[in-house]
């Protein structure tokens, strides 16, 4: 039965991924000015993996790019509340993809910077998330959303469940 179950699950599998995209494109959270998205793409990457029967256990994974995953943790891929981006401010030299983001966000931001402003602008940038120990101003924006995802997800399988038993009822009183 809990095969039939995830069948169904997935077919509501909308509901809390269109939940996680309007958190990001349409809430606006402590510490920002604006929703957390420019074009779409992050939220645009969500989706719901086929639930899976693992022994007694139903698994539904779900899914994203990098961008979401650093967004809710802080800029870190792995730990919540760190930046998790190799960049150190003192010598070294080499380049750092994150500084030349920064460096192209700039020169998008702030056309009239000559390249060595906006150099020294990815680095004060870099440094203050480094100083912070993140570098999304506002993280966790998916926590705030998870217990509406999580009722959303009760919900859809309870549904789901009766559906499943009252499939097994009709065929069994064929």
């Amino acid at each position: 039965m809990l095969i039939e179950v995830a069948q169904i699950l997935f077919q509501s599998a909308s509901k809390p991924v269109n939940i996680m995209k309007k958190t990001l494109n349409g809430k606006i959270r402590t510490g920002n000015k604006e929703p957390q998205t420019t074009t779409g793409k992050t939220a645009n990457s969500i989706s719901a993996q086929t639930p899976e029967v693992v022994g007694s256990t139903l698994n539904w994974d779900f899914k994203s790019n990098d961008a979401a995953v650093r967004l809710n943790n802080g800029g870190s891929l792995k730990t919540k509340g760190s930046s998790g981006v190799a960049y150190s401010g003192k010598g070294g030299g080499g380049k750092s993809a994150y500084i030349g983001a920064l460096m192209i966000w700039i020169k998008n931001k702030f056309p009239e910077k000559t390249p060595a402003e906006r150099k020294r602008m990815a680095f004060a940038v870099a440094a203050s998330a480094e100083n912070r120990g993140r570098t999304v101003k506002a993280y966790g924006w998916l926590d705030n959303a998870k217990a509406e995802i999580e009722k959303q997800i009760n919900k859809d399988m309870a549904d789901a469940i009766a559906i499943a038993i009252n499939q097994k009822i009709n065929k069994a009183l064929k």
